[in-house]
């Protein structure tokens, strides 16, 4: 099992089973190559908080200000020949709702 959580510990992703086929060719390439992967009982948490945060906002403050720092150092590109998503879900939760 693979899970990302925010800040407050709480899961934003989970996945069961992660399998990737991961093209050694990349580094002449200059792309990350990935021949296809499987993601198997994926999901995706979503919730906004009563002041209407969501929880992936903090994770994307964070890219923008990583990436702020490096605009000089471009990101080798991904390329995904083949994905597949099995049994996947999405969970969402509004706080400023009476019944979230």
């Amino acid at each position: 099992d693979l899970v990302l959580a925010d800040g407050a510990g709480g899961p934003m992703l989970s996945v069961k089973r992660l399998l990737a086929d991961f093209k050694l060719r990349s580094a002449i390439d200059r792309a990350w190559t990935i021949a296809q992967a499987r993601v198997e009982e994926p999901t995706l948490y979503v919730s906004v908080d009563k002041n209407g945060r969501g929880n992936f906002a903090a994770l994307l403050d964070r890219l923008r200000e990583l990436k702020a720092g490096k605009e000089d150092q471009p990101l080798l590109p991904l390329v995904m020949q083949r994905l597949a998503l099995a049994d996947g879900r999405i969970e969402f939760a509004d706080m400023r709702l009476d019944e979230p």
